[in-house]
């Protein structure tokens, strides 16, 4: 395979969203989703959703994961769909709760229902968890520099798009705001789809899966690859986990309607199962044919069954376009939430406290984390899944006026240290199921303590 044309098409991909930013001069870093209200359509909102999803993580996790655990993705794939289907059809209540708490984020919402120390601890625990998941594409990126380098016996040529990429991922969010996400996502987006139908074309039509099916352990047919711990975990708790994403939310709050909110969600989730179905796909292949490693399965498959230089090239290429459609939103949303953790915590104004320093500290951070835990899975599966510790107060929230600032503090704190006590001595991707458990329980349990002390 031609490498300088795999290298001139990842670079060509890195710069669609620098290019973005220099047609778009007059947008603003400290613009959110929330700044433009009722301003987006099917289309936008649709593709946008999918190209924060489809990311770095995916595009390697769900190879390695079809690899190491079979059929579980395609569980992830049902859970989108059906979580993201859910979500968008509760579009109405949402933007009624932000109406009546005068909120135009998620955020703002919990200020208003919950009381700042509330806030506090929601922005530092999506810290937690937005942050690693910017680390997972700097695990991509990594990992795709190993592999190109090796694979084209290249080494400079290979670091020009990896770099460009690395640059990006520092300077694009605090150049050109959510805003530019958006537009980046667009076409990002457009780039992934078109790899995928080609992918499905060239590798995944022609393949007789039968005897690939046949030659898996039990394990990976029935989802249990990782534990049945994790399988019911993600079935539960990843499936409404999207009522707890402060870029969701803000996402329902810029559909022009309610009923384009609902429509893009399910479109979103449409696609991100068709997209887990063909990383899952590539993954289960790889190890049936023994020809991959696990870290490598979704590279390795592409590179050995299209055999079109510029088609996987083009696909090859496109790992860049998915770590900077996660990534770019990630940052921000991160960004923000270090803001509003920094001016909460110290009585400060939002406006002395500038979005692009925090942009600039959680992308370092994200990138220290990476290099200190390396496992793109780990980072994948808990950061998503460690967000249902808000579930119990943000559903009460939305269906009651009585919300409980102590119970969001306690049920909060205890799960997280839950979490963290089980991630280090028990099973890093199992971790998070027990913890959610915890913060729903202990939620109930203040709530009914304080309904019998005030009867």
């Amino acid at each position: 395979m031609n490498g300088l044309l795999f290298c001139i098409l990842a670079t060509v991909i890195v710069l669609v969203g620098p290019a973005a930013i220099l047609l778009h001069k007059k947008s603003n870093p400290d613009e959110t989703f929330d700044s433009l209200p009722r301003h987006f359509g099917t289309l936008v909102l649709s593709l946008s959703t999918l190209g924060t999803i489809v990311g770095g993580g995916m595009f390697l996790a769900v190879g390695t994961m079809g690899f190491e655990a079979g059929v579980l993705g395609f569980v992830f794939g049902l859970v989108y769909i059906v979580g993201l289907t859910m979500f968008g059809l509760s579009s109405k209540r949402l933007i009624q709760v932000l109406d009546r708490l005068k909120a135009g984020t998620l955020s703002e919402a919990i200020v208003s229902a919950f009381g700042q120390n509330s806030a506090i601890i929601f922005s530092a625990v999506n810290l937690l968890i937005f942050v690693p998941l910017i680390g997972a594409q700097f695990i991509a990126l990594h990992t795709g520099y190993i592999y190109f380098s090796l694979q084209y016996s290249l080494s400079w040529e290979v670091a020009v798009p990896v770099i460009a990429a690395a640059a990006v991922l520092f300077a694009y969010p605090v150049i050109g705001g959510l805003r530019l996400d958006i537009v980046s996502d667009l076409v990002q987006s457009i780039i992934l789809i078109a790899a995928a139908i080609i992918i499905i074309v060239v590798v995944i039509f022609p393949t007789d899966w039968v005897p690939v099916f046949q030659s898996l352990p039990q394990s990976h047919m029935d989802g249990t690859g990782y534990g049945v711990v994790t399988l019911i975990g993600v079935m539960l708790f990843l499936t409404p986990s999207f009522f707890v994403r402060s870029d969701m939310w803000q996402r329902v709050r810029t559909a022009t309607t309610s009923n384009v909110s609902w429509l893009s969600f399910l479109i979103a989730g449409i696609m991100s199962l068709i997209f887990y179905g063909i990383f899952t796909l590539l993954g289960v292949l790889a190890f049936s044919t023994g020809t991959s490693s696990a870290q490598n399965a979704s590279l390795d498959m592409i590179n050995a069954v299209i055999q079109n230089q510029f088609l996987a090239s083009f696909i090859l290429a496109s790992l860049f376009a998915a770590i900077l459609s996660s990534a770019d939103t990630f940052i921000n949303n991160s960004a923000t939430h270090l803001r509003t953790f920094i001016t909460s915590s110290r009585g400060m104004r939002s406006e002395n406290v500038d979005l692009r320093y925090c942009a600039i500290a959680v992308t370092a951070c994200a990138a220290l984390l990476a290099y200190m835990v390396g496992d793109i899975v780990d980072l994948f599966v808990n950061s998503l899944s460690l967000l249902m510790i808000f579930l119990a107060p943000i559903l009460a929230m939305l269906f009651t006026e009585n919300a409980s600032p102590r119970a969001f503090i306690f049920s909060t704190l205890l799960s997280i240290i839950v979490f963290f006590i089980l991630f280090v001595v028990w099973d890093p991707k199992s971790a998070f199921a027990p913890a959610v458990i915890v913060s729903l329980i202990s939620y109930f349990i203040v709530r009914k303590v304080e309904a019998r002390q005030s009867s």
